[in-house]
């Protein structure tokens, strides 16, 4: 991945902008995540690391061990991931999803978001940026760090979420931001030329066009050091107390907070992508960084109390190809009104494996449980799963059970096609079949992954 120098010394705004593009593709197969841990709460203390794969899977390492049981529950659930942002997963189809739905901040289904093309999230915050330019915003809102009605019109181009402040990447690049400013983390009035943005809790970090970079807000650590950088094609800021830039040979170079060996970056190559986590529980500030190399491994250092450096064995992390977005696009898009792929057609038959239009088969089922698929956004969950395995293993023996199959295939198809796409629909039916889900499974009626139709 090495650039040419030019001049025996830097690299042209040019070249620079070639090694950008190139390594864009892989920005978001890579995340480290840190967490803040004040009350002693297993579920909170929970730093790890997310890693995407060319298929649109994720896997995941570290944290606590309810941590790591929830997340596993859930990401084994989710496909056509095409980007990360700690548990955050962009969708091939525009939607969003949580890889830790039942942890704490990102407590969220984040059902009404479409369109999405960018996401960016912390402990407390997380926005999509849709194609339109045009932002969905949620969570805590206490410095006003959500407040970004009015970005709409500032055509907005990339957002970095802080835990207390929120920065913006206009197209002219000018940035713009919002929330708690104590330290000046939001003074970024000044800045011209940026073509990235990456913020922490307390500081931000803006990347020019000519590889250099600027920083603004707390630097007890030395976190804003930058001035001295040049040829950067890639920053992040560090949760807590450092930063780290991905300079166009592929090596990398970090300042700030170095307590846990989180800046011991000197000795990578070959790198493609960069992330920073930080954790701070009461006493002690953590952080970790990682590496993702173009050969797909990744590497780690800093702070491994949960284990969430533990990638040596990970192998073939990367970007999704075109062309299988293309496919997760169209079969995620039918997936949501239960609906078939080839031709729009709802499903018929005994077993509801053919389309009542085309005759094709429903791809092993991926079209039944219309309603319950529309709610969940996936035939794949532990919701949907308990109420295939209560249809298949107690509805459909007998006679009555049966027939309401039939009906209920009959009808929802065209109900969800009709209002699967309105927010007062997922409002209505998502409380009566979570209630519904929780009966079932407290019959014994489990959520564990279900190969049936």
């Amino acid at each position: 991945m090495a650039a040419t120098e030019i001049d025996g010394n830097h690299n042209t705004d040019a070249n620079l902008a070639e090694i950008r593009k190139k390594i864009a593709k892989y920005k978001g197969c890579i995340s480290a995540v840190g967490t803040t841990c004040l009350s002693g709460n297993n579920l909170e203390c929970d730093n790890h690391t997310v890693g995407l794969k060319p298929d649109g899977t994720v896997i995941s390492v570290g944290g606590s061990k309810e941590g790591q049981r929830v997340r596993e529950r859930y990401i084994n659930n989710c496909k056509g991931i095409v980007a990360i942002d700690q548990t955050i997963g962009l969708k091939a189809d525009g939607t969003v999803v949580s890889f830790s739905t039942a942890i704490g901040w990102n407590n969220y289904d984040f059902k009404d978001w479409r369109d999405i093309v960018a996401v960016s999230t912390s402990n407390e915050t997380t926005f999509g940026l849709t194609s339109k330019g045009s932002i969905f915003a949620y969570g805590e809102n206490k410095y006003g760090q959500c407040n970004i009605q009015n970005w709409d019109q500032l055509d907005i181009v990339s957002i970095s979420a802080g835990v207390e402040h929120t920065v913006g990447l206009r197209s002219d690049g000018t940035v713009v931001a919002i929330g708690k400013n104590l330290s000046g983390q939001c003074n970024v009035q000044s800045w011209r030329d940026i073509v990235e943005i990456s913020v922490s809790n307390s500081h931000t970090v803006g990347l020019r066009s000519d590889g250099t970079v600027v920083a603004v807000g707390d630097n007890r650590d030395g976190e804003c050091n930058t001035e001295s950088w040049r040829d950067i094609v890639a920053i992040s800021a560090g949760w807590t107390t450092h930063t780290v830039g991905l300079k166009s040979d592929g090596t990398v170079v970090a300042v700030g907070c170095n307590k846990h060996g989180q800046c011991n970056t000197e000795s990578w190559r070959d790198i493609v992508a960069i992330s920073t986590g930080g954790s701070y529980t009461i006493g002690m500030i953590g952080g970790h960084t990682v590496g993702l190399k173009s050969d797909g491994t990744v590497v780690a250092v800093g702070d491994n109390r949960d284990g969430e450096c533990n990638i040596e064995n990970w192998r073939g992390i990367g970007p999704i190809p075109d062309d299988l977005i293309a496919k997760f696009k169209q079969s995620l898009s039918w997936q949501k009104l239960g609906l078939c792929q080839h031709c729009g057609g709802s499903f018929g038959g005994i077993f509801f494996k053919k389309c009542k239009s085309c005759g094709e088969s429903s791809s092993g089922g991926s079209s039944g449980c219309y309603v319950a698929t529309c709610v969940y956004g996936s035939y794949d969950c532990p919701e949907v799963w308990t109420l295939r395995r209560f249809r298949d293993n107690i509805l459909s023996d007998s006679w009555f059970g049966r027939r309401f199959i039939n009906i209920y295939y009959t009808i929802s198809p065209k109900v969800v096609n009709l209002f699967g796409n309105k927010k007062w629909f997922n409002g209505l039916w998502k409380p009566i079949l979570d209630k519904f889900v929780r009966k079932l499974q407290n019959k014994g009626i489990d959520g564990s992954p279900y190969s049936g139709m």
